[in-house]
């Protein structure tokens, strides 16, 4: 029996951001992005957890969202073709 499919989320993997989900095996692909890995009451300083982007204080933040959010828009497409 497959797993069920899991919509591509944006995870911190050891400083740089990942796309990963999940439909029968477990994928995951480059972003390209690094962030700091400074934590700050044991949550990243340059992630937000909630929204799942990085936070506007951040130098640039503006730009690298919007490279994030065309990117998992991207996957989010290919999947849904491939289901």
């Amino acid at each position: 029996m497959a797993r069920k499919f899991t919509y591509p989320k944006l995870i911190v993997n050891n400083g740089s951001l990942v796309i990963y989900y999940h439909h029968i095996t477990q994928t995951k692909i480059p972003t390209g992005v690094k962030i700091s890995n400074k934590k700050y009451r044991g949550k990243l300083v340059e992630w937000d957890e909630k929204i799942g982007l990085i936070p506007t204080e951040v130098l640039n933040a503006i730009e690298l969202n919007k490279e994030l959010k065309e990117k998992l828009n991207l996957v989010t497409a290919v999947v849904n073709c491939n289901q």
